[in-house]
């Protein structure tokens, strides 16, 4: 998941940190980065939009953090016009 994603990403650097907390929220995320309550790692594009950033001081990451991702479906699903079109488009972006 994301948290094994970025403790490779930190040991690659040679650094080891230790979570004080991990919440499931993006948004609740960010409400206790605002209330001063840490710092977080996030996708860029929960903080794309000026009212995203509101409050934050958003950084890149250096090396830039990459994830893989997958479609998963079930065996016996019908594959209609629109999620064959869906799969395409996803396939186009590799």
């Amino acid at each position: 998941g994301t948290r094994d994603l970025i403790d490779r990403w930190f040991h690659s650097a040679g650094l080891a940190v230790t979570p004080v907390m991990q919440l499931g929220s993006i948004e609740a995320i960010k409400r206790m980065v605002r209330a001063g309550l840490g710092y977080s790692i996030v996708p860029r594009m929960a903080v794309e939009r000026v009212e995203d950033r509101d409050g934050l001081r958003v950084h890149s990451l250096a090396p830039r953090l990459y994830r893989q991702l997958a479609v998963v479906m079930r065996q016996d699903k019908i594959v209609t016009k629109g999620i064959a079109e869906m799969l395409r488009l996803l396939h186009t972006v590799r």
